[in-house]
């Protein structure tokens, strides 16, 4: 649910901006769109309400964080696409005030991307890599 309600964020960050956000924390009255003399990498969607770039699922289950767009070219350019991860959370992950649960650890990272397709890494293996593309498994595969 996390991940879908992050992907909505960002739907309405391009509507208002014309770019999807690069950077996904922020306290939530810094929003802000991105400029052209920064290839739109200076975007804040603001998704937590604290400056830490940890930002959690809401019962602190995973991590959610941005994996793509990198830049305002390359495979999922900023100006066009997003990739959402979450990624289990452990209990050293920390915002400064909450703490991973460490629940689902070895579940696997989940992605979302602009285009709705949703993935999980079944196999907790990081492939493709952090950085790139979509998982071979499907979020209801079992």
């Amino acid at each position: 649910m996390a991940l879908t309600q992050a992907a909505a964020l960002q739907e309405r960050f391009y509507s208002d901006c014309g770019h999807y956000a690069q950077i996904p924390h922020g306290v939530k009255n810094t929003r802000a769109c991105g400029t052209l003399a920064n290839n739109y990498n200076d975007g804040i969607l603001a998704m937590n309400d604290n400056a830490s770039a940890t930002i959690f699922s809401p019962g602190q289950h995973y991590v959610i964080s941005m994996v793509a767009p990198t830049s305002s070219t390359g495979i999922c350019p900023i100006d066009r696409c997003f990739i959402l991860q979450a990624t289990p959370s452990t209990k050293a992950n920390t915002d400064g005030t909450l703490t991973g649960t460490g629940l689902q650890v070895g579940n696997g990272r989940l992605r979302i991307d602009s285009k709705g397709n949703k993935s999980w890494d079944k196999a907790n293996s990081n492939s493709p890599s952090g950085t790139t593309g979509m998982f071979g498994s499907k979020w209801t595969d079992k």
